[in-house]
């Protein structure tokens, strides 16, 4: 028979068994009460006092800012989708200043993006704003696009409108600066110069239009618009003339060509608020000025609805106020157009209406 064996602790054995009612560290001296870890005075002085390595201290801090790191890069990722989704569906909806605000704030954390520089491309072009259709351009000029026909689609046919509108001929623009700035000798020039065409009854209609010979610049703006019924620079010229013709409701219509391609087109709305003030219809012009603000309130076109609006309506501390920011863009852009067109109203020196 095998010998029985001892299962009963020895004092060796009972002297290394936990005591939860001493300190956890040395086993030797009761704990302080009070804190989530029972531990002496001196254990817990001693812990305190250990000192963590550099390699320890400089590892978090690499992780910490790694974290911060990816964390700002996704928020800025997050961000950039957020008003590029915006984007497209504004073009979509032919709002193309929305469009070209949201895609501004893509390109500032993004400025080579593709998708990005193709809408803006869009986008601007459709707003006329060739200032920045020219660097989104070349940001894609010769990019493959791979699975984004749709989108290369829709950039041809912007490109197809503004070779549509650019009205940027040298020779014809020689000529014109080289004619007598009179009526017939304007008119003369056209009647020679027929083969120019389109290009030439544009810019001697502008000049026709300077000059205040509305009837003249009527005729010869319908004249272009038989040859391209979607020139934008014609139809624009052809609200004016009929404006200061008083056919108000044509010219009415001519806006709203120009809305049916782009539906936040400034010029429009804003040119409507002058056609309407121009037949005293006030109310209805302030409701415009109020739309083409809320659209863009640093459109100088606006700015310009803006102030005539106060101005005829009695609101003179508004136009003057109005009037400086006015001027405050043309310095900043270096394009006196329209505060030199508006001021001679505001300071009583010509009539509107």
């Amino acid at each position: 028979m095998e010998p029985q064996t001892d299962i009963t602790p020895t004092a060796q054995q009972e002297s290394h068994e936990h005591n939860p009612d001493l300190c956890v560290q040395c086993q030797a001296k009761p704990f302080e009460a009070g804190y989530p870890i029972n531990l002496c005075t001196d254990c817990r002085a001693s812990l305190i006092k250990y000192p963590i390595p550099n390699w320890l201290k400089y590892f978090a801090a690499g992780i910490l800012l790694v974290m911060v790191l990816s964390i700002f890069r996704t928020q800025k990722y997050i961000s950039a989708a957020i008003h590029l989704g915006r984007a497209e569906k504004a073009i979509e909806l032919k709002n193309y200043v929305t469009a070209e605000n949201e895609l501004k704030k893509v390109l500032a954390d993004a400025p080579d993006g593709l998708i990005a520089n193709a809408n803006m491309v869009i986008a601007s072009i459709y707003n006329l704003d060739m200032a920045e259709t020219g660097p989104a351009y070349t940001k894609i000029e010769n990019k493959d696009f791979d699975d984004e026909t749709e989108l290369l689609k829709n950039v041809e046919s912007a490109l197809a409108f503004l070779d549509q509108n650019m009205v940027n001929d040298t020779v014809v623009n020689t000529k014109v600066a080289a004619t007598p700035n009179t009526k017939p000798a304007l008119l003369k020039l056209v009647k020679e110069n027929n083969s120019l065409s389109i290009q030439l009854k544009i810019v001697v209609a502008n000049a026709l239009y300077d000059l205040k010979e509305y009837k003249a610049a009527d005729s010869l703006a319908l004249e272009a618009i038989s040859i391209n019924s979607e020139s934008q620079i014609a139809i624009r010229l052809l609200s004016a003339t009929k404006r200061e013709l008083k056919e108000f409701d044509k010219a009415l219509a001519y806006c709203n060509d120009m809305l049916k391609i782009n539906h936040q087109d400034i010029y429009a709305i804003s040119q409507k608020a002058r056609i309407e003030l121009k037949r005293k219809n006030d109310e209805r012009a302030r409701k415009y000025v109020d739309e083409a603000m809320a659209i863009d309130p640093d459109s100088d076109l606006a700015l310009e609805a803006k102030a005539l609006t106060d101005y005829l309506t009695g609101h003179k501390k508004d136009a003057d106020a109005t009037f400086n920011k006015i001027k405050n863009l043309a310095t900043i852009s270096g394009d006196n157009t329209i505060r030199d067109r508006i001021s001679p109203i505001l300071n009583g020196s010509l009539q509107y209406r």
